[in-house]
């Protein structure tokens, strides 16, 4: 029986009774202790080793036993020895009870009973991929695998050769049971990849996370299948992964019909338009930057590229003809696809679609194609049916042959472009290119086809950059039957970079013999350049605009719409044209040239200047005298345009910061400044760039010594001509054989034999079979790029024209040498293009000498041998050049070559190194300020100028016959500052002395003239009459009638004539010159006399005095002289004769 009494009141009575017996308390105490030690507690939880639910999963030294074996597992929650923690532990607990319940788990079961030395990756990827179909519909699912896979590899150890078990890079995240499906019979491959560690590691691709594509036999599979077991980086292949996938999800039939296709079931249609489908998934990808657009189009193809191999009938995916659309900053470089859509001009209903995603290069938004065809579509009630559809099959028979290496590649071009910036040039090329095109077409009218191009490039009515239209071109087309001809052949010149090239130009004149008559000046001067050209040739610029101007004049006069104002406007130049010369007088010719002058205003052309003057010096240089006996340039005509500002001058080379690339401002002429300074300041601002040039020089030296190093062993040959470096017979074998034939699948053979044998070994066979094979023999070399050295991969591009002459390089200079070296010639000799491009091997030393040597060019146009130019033994630079050059021309002759010039190589005899692209690169590369060739030189002379201050010494180097000819290649803003200096402080003086002489020192003030500018020697005879002549006297009235006035007007309430300022714009109405015939006799002779005594007199005074005193009064003689030869011809013609009778006279 059970007494229930109240807790408080037992604990009472018991401390009562161990308080009485004190030892009681004590010993119970001792007891209590005694018996105090918990009993470990096991987890219900944590499964335990023995447990029979997971007996199937354990075999000794299985993987799970191993496991648990070495994590010294348990199952207690408490006092556990267990180096897993208790939450650990229960996570792998219930995967492992959630397992166990399962026993349709084999690829599990296999992996965790198998000794972990014998578990492959892939056991570890389907054990993996069975576990996700289990869980994946637990919430959390994705973190207790995890776990579990870090258990496994933590205590497993070591797999198949020594792998762990955490090699595989796995899925980010498990999917819902509602959108995955997992199927055991499936596709999946590891990728094997390695780290920034280089450790092997595997990336599952698995169609069961790849819906719709990976399918078995898929071209997808195959790529992936293929790469499987090439370690390739781990970024890449997960980056492959994220893209598969995102197209997996993409609806985008078209490129997966590409992925899933059987490779031999593949077309190149296919392929194209499973990548366009591809970009234009790309682009509408809300997270896509344009950056990345670029990428990972490239990045898909470059996939497929490399693993799929021959396919559709080519040898690799980049060699269809798929253009991406994106450009190298990611924008859209097309328009969207073109469709045609409505009811024609004969009511039949069309629907055209042009996909501009296949050309994307082609259909620009402001290329002459795109605004062609949206034309049509605003239109299409304006054409017919039949006229839409036949441009529809002429264009795409044209974009048919646009692919790479194409020979009509320049029709692509001229359709992407705007018309407004196509040269005539660029457009008959474009048209000759059409005609061959078309030759090809199977067409039983092409002419028609023809004809329809150019109505098709004309639809907007846009004119080429002279002014016409291309229908206005009026190009025959070969299809067309030939008209009658009467040519006349003329002997022309040409410069290419500086050569002169010699050809025949056939003039068709019947179309114009309606203002042709037998003795007409017009077929006079025709006749007379064709007959002087055979012994002297023209160049063909000038021929070009001469049979440019007539033609514009020939359609003037038969134009069918003409007012009677017009015809009488034109009757003049029909009168001067057809009439001979007898019967033309002064005004004759200067009414014709009047209206010659309106016709070529109305053309709307930009260079309406030189067509006049060259037109009118044709007619006055090819024919003789008028009735009156004057040429026709002397018939007082002055012409409405200025040639002057219509020529763009080659501006001086502006230097640019090394630190940011702009442009350096030029020093500014301040008022406390001397002339010398200035001078001083500007020789400094124009050394600049000279400087950056040779030094950009001088390390294009420095690559081409260590080309040099590399490549001389190679070739070099010892005494019995054998070469020293020996090569494996069967290498030289198999270089001989492929070089024979341009085969286009050796590119991965080549690779091979450079993998076993090392690239020097494979480029010395081919360096030496260059060598030993006849110049005019090609040999070919495909995949040359991998034979060059990254570091001449500046040089010597990934493409055919830049690659050409590698092979030469040992015996031969590059180009960039020959272009370096061109560069040092200029400098150090500061001649004339032409004349350095046509140096010949006789010109330069051979061998160097070891002490100083000169060097000297021969100029045609003046027939005569350049100034000896001096290289001493300081001038390394110069020397090498030579030295260079020397042996590139003898190793050219050696070779078996007939060299023309020092600057021949084998695949160019007109100096290709000179053009504006090699120039371009060469800028690129080191950073430099832009420049061209004729640029350099004319900034040189300046340089040079401002050196010794010689302008006479410039003139005497570069063979110039006037003085003006070399004024002209300094004539820039800041050198006009010194001349102008110079000129308005000898006008100054001027016009103080004649001030003082006429009117007295009282007017100084009032014209604000300084008494300090009077210079009563300016104009006084001379003392020595040895050596000047008594009528030594610069004739009054030189400038305008107020010659007296102030330079420079004080304020705007002045008067007076400003002196040299007020003859800019429309002048100045006091600028007469008031002289007479015996006056400008007086100022003729003058001339001649600074002509015949110039140097005499440089040499004479001090370089100072004459730039003070001399240099001044010549240019004030010279200049009036010129402006009274083109005002009034026939003053300046009685005062020769007057002159010329007085010089008999005197002798």
């Amino acid at each position: 029986m059970h007494v229930k009494t109240h807790h408080s009141q037992v604990t009472k009575e018991l401390f009562n009774v161990l308080s009485i017996h004190e030892e009681l308390a004590e010993g119970i105490n001792n007891y209590y202790n005694a018996i105090k030690k918990v009993p470990s507690r096991e987890s219900s939880v944590i499964i335990d080793t023995n447990s029979p639910i997971i007996s199937g999963l354990l075999t000794p030294d299985g993987l799970l036993y191993t496991c648990f074996s070495n994590s010294k597992w348990d199952n207690l929650s408490s006092d556990s020895k267990s180096l897993e923690s208790y939450v650990s532990r229960v996570s792998v607990s219930k995967i492992l009870l959630y397992l166990a319940l399962h026993k349709n788990i084999p690829f599990t079961r296999t992996l965790l009973i198998s000794p972990p030395g014998d578990i492959k990756p892939i056991d570890i990827y389907r054990c993996y991929a069975e576990i996700i179909s289990i869980l994946s519909s637990r919430e959390g699912a994705h973190t207790g695998i995890n776990g579990f896979m870090a258990f496994l590899n933590k205590y497993g150890g070591k797999i198949d050769k020594g792998i762990t078990i955490d090699c595989l890079v796995l899925f980010g995240g498990v999917s819902n049971k509602s959108d995955f499906l997992y199927m055991p019979e499936r596709e999946y491959t590891l990728q094997m990849v390695h780290d920034d560690n280089e450790a092997v590691r595997f990336v599952p691709f698995d169609s069961n996370y790849l819906p719709g594509i990976m399918l078995p036999n898929s071209l997808l599979f195959e790529c992936l299948n293929v790469s499987e077991s090439t370690s390739m980086s781990c970024n890449i292949a997960i980056e492959i992964r994220k893209s598969l996938s995102d197209i997996s999800q993409y609806n985008c039939p078209k490129l997966k019909t590409l992925l899933n296709s059987e490779k031999e079931n593949i077309t190149d249609a296919i392929i194209i338009n499973g990548l366009i489908e591809y970009e234009s998934m790309i682009d509408a990808y809300p997270a896509s930057t344009k950056e990345s657009k670029v990428h990972k189009s490239a990045f898909l193809r470059t996939f497929l590229n490399k693993w799929a191999g021959n396919i559709a009938g080519k040898n690799s995916i980049n060699e269809h003809k798929f253009t991406t659309r994106f450009n190298r900053d990611g924008e859209v470089r097309c328009v969207n696809p073109i469709k045609i859509h409505g009811e024609t001009a004969d009511n039949q209903l069309i629907d055209i679609s042009f996909n501009t995603y296949l050309n994307p290069t082609i259909y620009k938004p402001d290329g002459l194609l795109t605004k062609a065809l949206l034309f049509i579509k605003s239109r299409v009630s304006n054409y017919s049916g039949i006229k839409i559809q036949q441009w529809e099959t002429l264009i795409d028979f044209i974009l048919k042959h646009q692919y790479p290496n194409s020979p009509f590649i320049n029709v692509g071009n001229f359709l992407s472009i705007p018309v407004t910036i196509c040269s005539r040039t660029k457009v008959v090329q474009a048209l000759q290119a059409i005609e061959k095109l078309i030759k090809l077409k199977e067409s039983k009218d092409k002419e028609s086809d023809f004809y329809a191009l150019i109505e098709f490039f004309s639809l907007k009515n846009e004119k080429i950059d002279d002014g016409r239209t291309i229908s206005e071109l009026n190009y025959q087309c070969c299809f067309s039957e030939l008209p009658k001809q009467e040519n006349i052949t003329f002997k022309i010149t040409n410069k290419i970079n500086g050569k002169v090239v010699l050809s025949e130009f056939e003039w068709d004149i019947l179309p114009i013999n309606n203002i042709l008559t037998h003795d007409g000046i017009l077929n006079v001067a025709i006749h007379n350049l064709a007959k002087e050209s055979l012994n002297s040739p023209v160049f063909g610029s000038i021929i070009h605009d001469i049979q440019l101007m007539v033609k514009v004049i020939n359609k003037k006069f038969n134009e069918s719409v003409i007012s009677i104002e017009e015809h009488k406007a034109n009757s003049t130049l029909r009168y001067l044209l057809t009439s001979s010369l007898k019967q033309l007088n002064q005004r004759n010719v200067r009414q014709g040239f009047l209206r010659l002058e309106e016709i070529i205003e109305g053309s709307h052309r930009n260079n309406k200047g030189k067509l006049s003057e060259t037109f009118r010096r044709f007619l006055s240089t090819n024919s003789h005298s008028i009735s009156s006996g004057l040429k026709i340039n002397e018939c007082g005509f002055k012409t409405q345009f200025s040639v002057r500002k219509e020529r763009k001058y080659i501006e001086l080379i502006t230097p640019i910061s090394e630190v940011n690339g702009k442009a350096i401002p030029p020093p500014a002429m301040n008022n406390f400044d001397s002339i010398s300074n200035l001078k001083n300041k500007i020789n400094d601002y124009y050394q600049l760039p000279i400087v950056a040039i040779t030094k950009a020089a001088q390390k294009e030296m420095e690559l081409y010594q260590q080309l040099r190093d590399e490549l001389s062993p190679l070739v070099n040959r010892d005494n019995n001509e054998d070469f020293t470096f020996s090569i494996p017979e069967g290498v030289q074998n198999w270089v001989a054989k492929t070089s024979k034939d341009n085969n286009k699948n050796t590119t991965t053979k080549l690779k091979n034999f450079i993998y076993t044998f090392g690239r020097e070994m494979i480029l010395a066979a081919f360096l030496q079979l260059r060598a030993n094979t006849p110049v005019n023999d090609t040999l070919f070399c495909q995949g040359k790029s991998n034979l060059i050295h990254p570091a001449f991969h500046v040089w010597f591009k990934k493409n055919g024209s830049s690659m050409k002459s590698f092979f030469w390089t040992p015996f031969i200079l590059p180009r960039q040498i020959l272009l370096v070296c061109f560069i040092r010639l200029i400098i150090h000799t500061t001649w004339n293009k032409d004349v350095i491009a046509s140096l010949r091997g006789s010109d330069l030393p051979y061998p160097i000498p070891t002490t100083s040597f000169f060097i000297q060019g021969y100029k045609d146009k003046v027939e005569k041998k350049t100034t000896p130019v001096e290289v001493t033994h300081t001038d390394k630079e110069v020397r090498e050049a030579v030295e260079l050059l020397s042996l590139h021309y003898h190793n050219m002759k050696e070779l078996g070559f007939d060299p023309e010039s020092i600057w021949d190589t084998p695949d160019s005899i007109r100096l290709t190194f000179l053009n504006a692209s090699m120039i371009d690169d060469f800028i690129l590369r080191y950073s430099l300020p832009k420049f061209r060739i004729e640029q350099l030189a004319k900034h040189q002379i300046n340089v040079r100028k401002g050196v010794d201050g010689s302008i006479h010494q410039s003139q005497i180097e570069r063979n110039h016959a006037q003085m003006k000819t070399t004024v002209g290649y300094v004539d820039h803003p800041l050198a006009r500052i010194y001349y102008d200096a110079n000129n308005a402080d000898f006008q100054h003086r001027l016009e103080a002395t004649v001030t003082f002489r006429h009117v007295g020192a009282e007017a100084l003030k009032e014209y604000g003239i300084s008494e300090g500018d009077i210079d009563l020697k300016l104009l006084g005879s001379p003392s020595d009459e040895s050596d000047l002549p008594q009528w030594f006297l610069l004739p009054d009235g030189s400038t305008c009638l107020d010659i007296w006035s102030a330079i420079d007007k004080p304020n705007k309430s002045q008067q007076w004539c400003s002196g040299r300022k007020c003859h800019s714009e429309n002048g100045c109405p006091h600028n007469q010159v008031l002289i007479s015939v015996e006056d400008f006799v007086h100022t003729l002779r003058h001339q001649r006399w600074f002509i015949e005594r110039y140097d005499k007199l440089l040499i004479k005074y001090t370089r100072e005095y004459f730039d003070e005193y001399i240099a001044p009064a010549m240019r004030f003689t010279f200049g009036l002289t010129r402006f009274v030869q083109t005002a009034n011809p026939e003053i300046y013609r009685s005062a020769e004769l007057l002159l010329t009778s007085k010089l008999s006279g005197d002798e």
